[in-house]
Order: structure tokens, then sequence, then C-alpha cells
């Protein structure tokens, strides 16, 4: 028996702006960047097999925006087929890469929406098409019942499978008793999600599913990425083959995106909060390669020291972040980019109170660290700095002369 209490919008031929913002902020991407991308990555880009000119992605990404905003979806197809130019199996490619970016994006969309009302509504009931096309684990969730906020959703949200069809109803306590009484629904326990881990834990899966869409892929419980699928991603991803065409319309390096867009927006959070509790700088330092939070540190209105020595320490790469309180602008001082040429260091970024970021990654950091006169250079500047014989504008035009040395760059708010 299928219900009807308040079914996700799944149509789209009718207007949902959601859903259009949420494909409109993916990125644009090589096939090949995308395939390197591990498990459910691979849905924050848009990319098709063979096309590598990002005008071409743009269109298919737009008309698929076009979709839930109101265009007919064989019109939209055709704008698909037209802009990837294969006449051989043109409908079929078109129809794959509409659904693959349409109901990820309406699912994400829809995930976001529940968790807005679920204080009110703290209750998902699983629903599948009940027809003979339904796989046998997809059928077993039908019309169990689980709290929102259960970690069952993290894996088991749909679309969890390729070609997944299932839904899930929104539902407050009342309803959910309802279900219950009427033996259309059944309260999941916990010997039920271990039967269920049981029998069909071991099934391997060609499609994965990001329910939140911008996940912290360092949580390896939410995304189930381990540490080595993470060093694998930045071997590969942090070559100049691999670049995206990021939310500006930017060509940006593929690992930068996925870090900055992840464990950097992240620690950004944690560090402006906590600058504008208390106005004291703030730094976590992660690893590398894998995105492993190593240290966060607390330390005055003016300085902030980690405990561990990790800049040194031989074996792995750092990446640091900290914050600059009540400052207007993220403008590194002297001592950020003596940190960024530390042995270890392979990116300093700076951030300020009020937003603005400044990354420092020396282009030539060999060499830059075996020349002493970088780092005399540096403790001179930090001297005239602290004894007030130069200015801080003094300051930012030398480090505009120098940023090409240091790979540095600021954006927007510094």
């Amino acid at each position: 028996m299928k219900v009807d209490v308040r079914v996700p919008d799944v149509k789209f031929d009718e207007a949902d702006r959601a859903v259009a913002e949420v494909v409109r902020r993916r990125v644009l991407a090589r096939a090949e960047t995308v395939r390197e991308m591990a498990g459910t990555l691979k849905q924050r880009a848009v990319a098709v097999a063979g096309v590598e000119d990002a005008k071409v992605l743009e269109a298919v990404r737009e008309a698929c925006a076009k979709v839930p905003e109101g265009k007919d979806w064989r019109e939209a197809r055709k704008e698909v087929a037209e802009a990837i130019g294969d006449k051989s199996a043109t409908r079929r490619r078109a129809e794959l890469v509409l659904r693959t970016n349409c109901e990820t994006a309406r699912a994400q969309a829809r995930w976001r929406e529940m968790k807005r009302d679920a204080d009110i509504m703290p209750y998902l009931m699983y629903q599948t098409m009940q027809d003979e096309n339904v796989r046998p684990s997809h059928k077993a969730l039908d019309g169990m019942i689980f709290r929102a906020d259960d970690d069952f959703w993290k894996r088991h949200y749909p679309p969890w499978d390729w070609g997944c069809r299932c839904t899930v109803i929104q539902m407050d306590a009342e309803q959910a008793r309802e279900m219950c009484d009427g033996g259309v629904g059944k309260m999941a326990s916990e010997e039920f999600k271990q039967d269920f881990q049981a029998a069909y834990g071991n099934e391997r899966h060609t499609f994965e599913f990001d329910r939140e869409g911008e996940a912290d892929w360092t949580d390896e419980d939410a995304m189930g990425i381990s540490k080595a699928e993470r060093e694998k991603m930045h071997d590969i991803l942090s070559s100049e083959a691999h670049t995206v065409v990021n939310e500006k319309g930017e060509r940006e390096n593929a690992w930068e995106y996925l870090w900055r867009t992840g464990p950097q927006a992240k620690d950004e959070e944690w560090l402006r909060e906590g600058a504008g509790r208390d106005g004291r700088e703030r730094v976590v330092v992660r690893d590398a390669k894998t995105g492993e939070k190593l240290e966060e540190a607390v330390g005055t209105e003016t300085a902030v020291e980690t405990k561990g020595d990790w800049y040194r320490k031989g074996g792995r790469d750092v990446r640091s972040i900290h914050i600059h309180p009540g400052r207007i602008a993220a403008v590194p001082s002297p001592d950020d980019l003596m940190t960024a040429l530390e042995e270890r260091s392979e990116c300093e970024t700076v951030v300020a109170e009020f937003g603005g970021v400044s990354t420092l990654r020396p282009r030539n950091a060999e060499k830059l660290r075996r020349d002493k006169t970088w780092r005399g250079e540096l403790e001179k500047w930090r001297e005239l700095l602290e004894d007030g014989k130069a200015t801080k504008a003094e300051w930012l035009k030398w480090l505009k002369t120098h940023r090409g040395a240091f790979g540095f760059g600021m954006e927007a708010g510094s």
C-alpha cells in the first residue's frame, strides 16, 4: 500500500529553485578527474565522458538545472544531446546525464528541507515503488520508519544505489503512530538494523549518494572514504593535470577545490565562531594528504602556537589554518610566512574574523627554505612591525611584491 503523507516533490516539470541551485553549484570537470574522486564526491561535479570543453559542460549543467525550474524533460534532454553531440547514442546518454544530476540534486535539496523541519517532523518512512523491479534490499526497507537523525540514513537515504527510485516520507510522531497502528509502517528497531546489515551489508554498490551534498569528506564515518583513499586522491588530483571550473567560473586544481570546500570550510567556521566569542587566535593543523586533524589550539589575542612540532616532523606534510581576530584583512604576518617555509608545511592559510582568506603555498619551497636571506628578511620585518618602525601598509606592499615566490593569494574580503 502506498501512502501520501507529505510525499517529496519528484515531478521535475514543477518549479523547484532549491534543486536548480544544487545543480548550478556543481563544478565542471573532465570525466577522468571525476573518476579519481572517491565515493560520493563524484556528485559534486558535472562531467560527461569524452567531453572536456567547459562551455559544453556548462550548457549541460544549465539544461539539467532548468528541469526543476519547469523546463520540459524532453526538451532538456534534446539540449543535452545537442551539447554533447553524440550521434550514435545521444538520447540514451542525455537521459542518463539528466537523471543522474536532477535526481541526486532533488534528493539533496529535499534532505536539507527535511532537516529544517526535523524538530516538528522527526520521522522518515522509507517507501519503494512496490513493483517487480525493486531490489530485495530496498524491498526490505519498505514501510520502515526511522528517526531523521538516525545514522542509518547516512548510507541508505535514497537514491543509495544505482537506479534507485525509492523515496522517503517525513512525518511527525502522531503520523508515525498512525502508520504503525494501520499496519502501513513499522518502527525500525536496533534488532532490525542489525538483521538488515547481516543480510545486505556485504552488497556491492556501483553508486554512492551523499545526502548532504557538501559533507566533510574527512569524516570517515559520514563519507566512508578511508585514509588510504584520501591519500590516493591527494597524490593524483593535486597534479596540474586535474582541474575543475569552480563556483566562481574559475579554473582551480581539483585537490585544492576539495580541500577548500571540505576541511578548510569546516575549520574556517570553527575559527570564526571562536574568535567572535573570545577574540583569541586559533589554529588547526591537518595532515596534507588525508585531511586528518592533528591538532587545534587556542592562543592569545595576538598569537597562537601548536603543542606538536608538526612542521618539522618527518613522514607527513601538513596544512594549517589560523585566524586573526578583529582584523579587517587576512594579511599574513612575517611569522606566518616563516611557518609556510617550514620543512613539512604544504600550505598556510590565514582567515580574518569578518571574512577574507589568504593562502601561502611557496612555489619554489626547497630553494626558499635553503635561502637564509628570506628568513633574515622576514625576521627583520617582524622586528620593524613590533617596534612600530614599519606600517602595515608598507608590509602589505612588500607582500604584494613577493607574492609570486610564496604562491600567495588573497580572496574577497581581504
